[in-house]
């Protein structure tokens, strides 16, 4: 990536799509972006943040890099005053949660909706069956 669009994987509220080689770290990129989500909204339910990839596999390695974060932040209290220091930029004026949204990943993380794209199109098909 270069130029002004360098920080949209960072903004919590806009769209992306990362395409990239194996051992990119990628999914470095997403689980900083999960947490930054989580964190940038009071009260947010772990239901609503949907996260999709290829493979079982993928998708516990997801979950799993998701809970560890979140644990190192709340071991880190350094770590959650960035955090909340780079969310600043995207939500001027508006509280951030990061030590909230970690605490809650590790109390909730069964609700964590981290999910294969077969089980998401499964979920959706017989959801809106006719």
């Amino acid at each position: 990536m270069s130029g002004k669009g360098d920080r949209v994987p960072y903004n919590p509220f806009a769209s992306f799509v990362i395409t990239a080689s194996a051992g990119s770290g990628k999914t470095w990129q997403l689980t900083e972006r999960y947490l930054r989500l989580a964190a940038a909204v009071a009260d947010l339910k772990l239901s609503r943040i949907l996260t999709v990839t290829f493979t079982r596999k993928a998708a516990a390695e997801m979950r799993q890099r998701i809970i560890e974060a979140a644990a190192r932040l709340v071991s880190s209290p350094a770590a959650g005053e960035e955090m909340g220091r780079v969310l600043k930029g995207w939500s001027p004026g508006g509280p951030v949660f990061p030590l909230e949204a970690a605490n809650a990943i590790l109390r909730n993380s069964q609700s964590m909706r981290v999910v294969t794209m077969d089980s998401f199109f499964g979920w959706l098909a017989a959801r809106f069956s006719v």
